[in-house]
């Protein structure tokens, strides 16, 4: 049996061995709980890393919280999500947001016309092992000068975020691609108007290293 995760990391690597505008490899935490003395300073890099490229971003919960007896599940905003999508928080209410926090945290963009019509592919090998391999190795075969303009990053559960800017609004929120038979979850799918993305961080510690950076951006959100 083939390692499909091996397959996808030895191809990458090989990409990036051409290519000198891929990003360092860097390792994944096994998780961080709010236990994990929180770092303002590389939190705040990393958000600002990609607000300066003129992308909405919002902070997210990376544990389960309560405010006022409603539970707030993982990966949910903090702050006025709707508002979010439409303009784009200010450095300021993004710092307040960061300091007033009560559980652990991560910078997120909404993708979307907000954010220069940025839309993500979310590669989850949990719910297809194998895919990343194949959607990959297609991509470079079929479009490789396309997949040099695609920003890449790893995530935490071993699967992809394919990041790129169409020249006009998709108009789509997040759409299912692929799902394989047997399982109820997509092993491919969109993250579009009214969706988020989890980023990579620009310096990893033992609190922020959740995703790596795999391959750089050509286009207007180079970092």
């Amino acid at each position: 049996m083939v390692d499909h995760m091996n397959t996808t990391e030895d191809f990458l690597l090989n990409e990036q061995n051409k290519d000198t505008n891929f990003g360092e490899s860097k390792p994944i935490s096994e998780g961080v709980n709010s236990t994990t003395e929180i770092n303002y300073s590389d939190l705040w890099l990393g958000m600002m890393r990609y607000y300066k490229m003129g992308l909405s971003m919002i902070w997210s919960r990376l544990e389960a919280e309560v405010i006022n007896n409603i539970a707030k599940p993982p990966k949910s905003p903090i702050g006025k999500w709707k508002s979010a999508q439409e303009v784009r928080f200010t450095e300021g209410g993004l710092s307040s947001m960061m300091h007033k926090a009560r559980v652990s945290i991560s910078p997120a963009i909404v993708c979307g016309k907000v954010s220069g019509n940025l839309e993500v592919i979310d590669v989850d090998v949990k719910h297809w092992p194998g895919i990343d391999a194949l959607f990959f190795s297609e991509i470079s075969k079929l479009y490789p000068d396309l997949f040099k303009k695609l920003r890449i990053h790893k995530t935490m559960s071993g699967g992809f975020h394919v990041l790129y800017q169409g020249e006009e609004p998709f108009n789509e929120g997040n759409k299912k691609l692929a799902c394989q038979k047997g399982f109820k979850e997509a092993g491919i799918e969109t993250r579009g108007e009214g969706g988020l993305s989890y980023v990579h961080l620009v310096k990893v510690t033992p609190y922020t290293k959740m995703y790596q950076f795999r391959q750089s951006l050509k286009s207007n959100v180079t970092p």
